[in-house]
């Protein structure tokens, strides 16, 4: 959490709004919480990069929860 709010306020000292969460991706009901962070802090989310893990070549809106999980283990 140090580190990640080291690098928030570098981001913020540079002009740009940033928004730093602690938590697991495996958590399903945090990654829901944090969509809904991001909207009402930015209003919208134009991408999203999974940098966690690895991945499946396939598209992310094709992407089955469950491929999604394995990624991570």
């Amino acid at each position: 959490a140090a580190d990640l709010d080291s690098v928030a306020s570098e981001v913020r000292g540079r002009g740009r709004r940033v928004l730093a969460i602690v938590g697991d991706v495996n958590d399903l009901t945090l990654l829901a919480q944090v969509v809904e962070q991001t909207m009402q802090a930015f209003g919208r989310i134009d991408f999203v990069i999974n940098n966690a893990g690895g991945s499946r070549s396939r598209p992310a809106l094709r992407t089955r929860v469950e491929e999604l999980e394995h990624s991570f283990h």
